[in-house]
This record gives C-alpha cells, sequence and structure tokens, in this order.
C-alpha cells in the first residue's frame, strides 16, 4: 500500500476516477484508479447520473488536493484505491453512505446500490 497526495483530472464514473499522483522529486504519473470497495451504477442509468454528480460535487467540495493511497492493480489495470483528504473525509465511505454506493469486497456479482427513500 502507498499513498500520495494527488489530484482527481476526470471522472470516468462514479468508482472510477483518473487522478494525476506526486510521486515525489518532481515525478508525476495519471492513474486510472477504481475506488476500493464499493460499487456504483453504470454512468448511462439514473443512477449512475445521480451518483457521478454526486461524485464531482464531493471532489468540488473537498479538492483539489487529495489524499489517495493505493492497495493494488485489480483484473482491468486499474490500482484500487481510497481518497480522502487532509481533514479526513473519505470519498469511498462517502459514497456508500450516502446510498450512491453499494459496499463491494471484489468476490462475487457486483452489487447494484438501492435507493434510500
Amino acid at each position: 500500500m502507498n499513498t500520495y497526495p494527488g489530484t482527481a483530472e476526470h471522472v470516468v464514473d462514479a468508482d472510477t476516477l483518473d487522478c494525476d499522483l506526486d510521486l515525489g522529486f518532481s515525478v508525476r504519473t495519471l492513474q486510472r484508479l477504481r475506488l476500493m470497495g464499493l460499487n456504483t451504477a453504470e454512468k448511462n442509468t439514473p443512477k449512475g447520473k445521480e451518483a457521478n454528480a454526486y461524485v464531482a460535487d464531493w471532489l468540488a467540495e473537498h479538492g483539489p488536493t487529495l489524499i489517495i493511497q493505493t492497495h493494488r492493480k485489480e483484473k482491468y489495470g486499474r490500482w484500487l484505491a481510497t481518497v480522502t483528504t487532509d481533514d479526513g473525509a473519505c470519498l469511498n465511505t462517502d459514497l456508500i453512505e450516502s446510498g450512491h454506493a453499494a459496499p463491494y469486497d471484489g468476490h462475487g456479482p457486483l452489487p447494484i446500490p438501492e435507493s434510500k427513500e
């Protein structure tokens, strides 16, 4: 597990971000990250659009500098990551608690978030 300061450059969908990571010594890398421990609805669905908007708003409120903890690569080559801020906010946790994501441990079928209505 490694921790880097970084910024989100693009929201691919609510559980996948393109982030610019600062590796130190003036070395930076753009990496596609999959948020660890959760699954969101696909971006072209109504729930997915709501989740994408939530992530964009969360990043606008808590960014631009993020703390990105990478864990390992998953089968599609994305780094599994946890995204937090200096003040302790965690995008992964907030997505689940807000109902925009369902917990997922990487095994079995992908869960779809249920509405909190």
